[in-house]
């Protein structure tokens, strides 16, 4: 996969290369990371809408990817063009066990593996800021490890900017 323009060349088009926004194209980028980076059948996707409502089905494990939110720093120029944003993503581990190869901590370090210290879109390197449980329902057990990097968000350039 490769990155698009510079988005700070005012090449807005980067963010939205393939219909897709900023975030949405970090997201995927993930989930392609934990496709790539946890055993075969854990099954990876992108955090579904209804969380409650996820089917484990026959899967063992599943990976799901969920973007958090952001923190921005106060702008770097005085015309607010260019900040610092940081993006929190959440991988929450859906298993059926504590033990074993798929199971909770297996998964957890195997994670951390996976995305820690690698980058994405132009952020810095992902770090981990914490793992933990989050919920038992019938035997499937929630783990959530987060991770966060930091990236530039740019204002569009003053002939791009819209006013009310």
């Amino acid at each position: 996969m490769t990155d698009a323009p510079d988005i700070a060349a005012g090449n807005r088009s980067a963010a939205t290369a393939a219909g897709m926004g900023e975030t949405d194209r970090i997201v995927s980028a993930i989930v392609n990371l934990f496709e790539a980076g946890l055993p075969r059948d854990v099954h990876v996707a992108i955090m579904p809408d209804r969380v409650k409502d996820f089917d484990l089905g026959e899967h063992e494990a599943a990976a799901l990817v969920h973007y958090r939110g952001s923190d921005y720093r106060a702008p770097e120029t005085s015309d607010g063009i260019w900040q610092t944003r940081r993006v929190t993503i959440d991988v929450h581990l859906m298993v059926r066990g504590l033990t074993g190869r798929l199971g909770a901590p297996s998964l957890v370090d195997s994670s951390r593996i996976t995305l820690q210290g690698k980058s994405v879109h132009g952020s810095t390197p992902f770090a981990v800021l914490r793992d933990g449980l989050v919920s038992e329902n019938d035997g499937i057990w929630d783990y959530v490890i987060s991770f966060a990097a930091s990236l530039r968000a740019v204002a569009p350039l003053p002939q791009q900017r819209t006013y009310l």
